[in-house]
Order: C-alpha cells, then structure tokens, then sequence
C-alpha cells in the first residue's frame, strides 16, 4: 500500500489593523488526516480545526507587531505531518490629533 504524504500550505503573509479580526483564506492542504493551526503569540483561533479559521490577536500580539500561524495537517499513518507558517502583521490603528478650530 502507498499512502500518500501530506501537504500543507499556510498561505502567503498578510497584513490585518489593530481591532479586527483575520479570516485565513488561502490556505491549502492535502492528504491529510486531520488540520490545526497554533500561534507564536497568544490570540485564538475559531475554529482550530479547518483550513480556514478566523484568528483574533491579542492584546499582546497587538503590541507585538505580527504574528506567526502555523498550519499542520497530521499525515495519514504511516506518514509524518506537513507543516507551514505565515506571518500576519497587525498595523496599528491611527491615531487622530487634537482637532484646532481657528
């Protein structure tokens, strides 16, 4: 029997603003027998276990500037796992000065 490795792609790196919430669309994934995604920082995933989650940042990795999030699709016995990370970077929401009436 030839069982087939899995393949996975997290998706290319992307930008998200401070606030919002990031809806991973480009992510790919064959072969496999289950999907999860984790993060280098401490915002969450929903739901963890599809190819495409929304991911919510933190306050943290707000501050932080970007993310890695990592895609792992667990390979159908008795291959290993594919793994792949993109970078989300979070953009700072702007800020307004004072606002002079003259």
């Amino acid at each position: 029997t030839i069982t087939l490795s899995a393949v996975a792609s997290a998706g290319n790196s992307d930008n998200v603003c401070a606030g919002n919430s990031y809806s991973i669309t480009t992510a790919t994934a064959s072969n496999y027998s289950a999907i999860s995604w984790t993060t280098s920082g401490t915002g969450s995933f929903n739901p963890t276990n599809t190819l495409t989650p929304t991911y919510t940042p933190s306050a943290a990795d707000i501050t932080a500037g970007n993310v890695t999030l990592t895609l792992t699709a667990t390979g159908n016995s008795p291959c290993g796992d594919a793994i792949s990370s993109m970078i989300l970077t979070i953009n700072p929401s702007p800020t307004t000065g004072p606002i002079n009436h003259w």
